[in-house]
């Protein structure tokens, strides 16, 4: 997610590597095609006939997922930076937080807005298997542990949300195709507005 090109990603996911976590995800049953994020495909070229219809098939069951988890955080990235929903923390149960009048319900850069400080760590909490949470750090000889911070804290986090316990991770490519923008006046709704519209509820 991190560290390759397009070309890079395109030539690794051809390969149908076994190991790599949430690949499968991206493999279109019923067809060759990988999707790599919205109208994005490897091959290049736009699925048509048989193709189409698994692609539909594909993205029909995303949105069904990510419709079915709406009341779990989610987490994922976007520019390379960890995006987090926005969350509610009560006691020791997380969820994510549903503004009903919201427009985009969409994830914020970690470590930004209104997750703060007491938020995060209670989530990295929440969703650690093994209920510890961020580790604390040595600043230095002779010195108290400390809490994490900054950037180190959102690589550790990831590193926990992918494991995916009390969360929900979505790929950066599947993140695409469901924020997806909103239908122009008279054209089909989209990925977005349908389940902007179910969150609402």
């Amino acid at each position: 997610d991190h560290e390759f090109t397009e070309g890079e990603k395109r030539a690794y996911l051809r390969t149908r590597p076994m190991t790599l976590p949430f690949a499968k995800r991206l493999y279109v049953e019923g067809s060759d095609y990988i999707v790599l994020g919205k109208d994005t495909f490897e091959p290049s070229e736009m699925p048509i006939g048989e193709d189409l219809s698994a692609y539909k098939v594909w993205n029909d069951l995303l949105l069904k997922t990510f419709i079915d988890n709406k009341d779990k955080v989610f987490a994922s990235l976007k520019n390379g930076k960890l995006t987090i929903s926005k969350m509610n923390v009560e006691g020791d149960k997380v969820t994510r937080k549903l503004d009903k009048a919201g427009k985009k319900f969409e994830p914020i850069v970690c470590d930004t807005g209104e997750n703060n400080t007491a938020t995060m760590n209670a989530f990295a909490k929440y969703i650690d298997s093994k209920g510890v949470g961020l580790p604390k750090v040595a600043p230095g000889p002779g010195k108290p542990p400390k809490d994490m911070t900054g950037p180190s804290r959102c690589i550790y986090i990831e590193l926990l949300c992918r494991e995916e316990n009390n969360c929900v991770w979505v790929t950066p490519e599947e993140l695409a195709v469901l924020y997806d923008g909103k239908a122009t006046k008279g054209q089909p709704p989209t990925n977005q507005d349908k389940f902007t519209d179910s969150f609402r509820k």
